[in-house]
């Protein structure tokens, strides 16, 4: 229950210096899939955590890395390090770092989607937000990804 509130929260603030507009929404139909609210803290939604999903899944597929899907523990250290790192350590190691991992590697994502929203011009021009109100916002969104990753392990 507390989880829902801390996301429901966050789908409601809006991000520093940025104006909710009543115009279409070019990802509209995205947002929806995405659980994203256009200029609001929520503005990243699930996609870090999807998106180093997919990147997993495309490094085992290339057998870049090794899983033997028949081993519980390497399926279940697979689906930890979907949001940890492109490589499989052994298990007790991982037990140690999977945290930083996951932070790191959701949070390096994270980080590219929140500059490339804020720097392509999505909230406004980047000369007419200013160095430090861009770099506001870019920690904003990744703190609000943080937060999601976060309630994503709860689960």
């Amino acid at each position: 229950m507390v989880m829902l509130l801390i996301f429901l929260v966050c789908s409601q603030v809006l991000l520093y210096e940025i104006m909710s507009s009543d115009l279409a929404d070019p990802l509209y139909w995205m947002r929806l899939i995405l659980a994203s609210n256009c200029s609001m803290l929520m503005e990243l939604g699930i996609s870090p955590i999807i998106t180093s999903g997919m990147i997993m899944q495309l490094l085992a597929g290339a057998n870049l890395v090794e899983v033997h899907s028949s081993l519980k523990e390497d399926h279940a250290l697979f689906g930890g390090a979907q949001k940890c790192a492109p490589f499989i350590l052994g298990y007790q190691t991982l037990k140690i770092f999977l945290l930083t991992k996951i932070l790191v590697f959701a949070l390096s994502i994270s980080f590219g989607h929140a500059a490339v929203y804020v720097l392509t011009g999505f909230y406004r021009q980047p000369k007419d937000l200013g160095a430090s109100i861009c770099l506001l916002l870019i920690i904003q969104l990744v703190a609000t990804a943080l937060i999601v990753i976060l309630l994503d392990e709860l689960l």
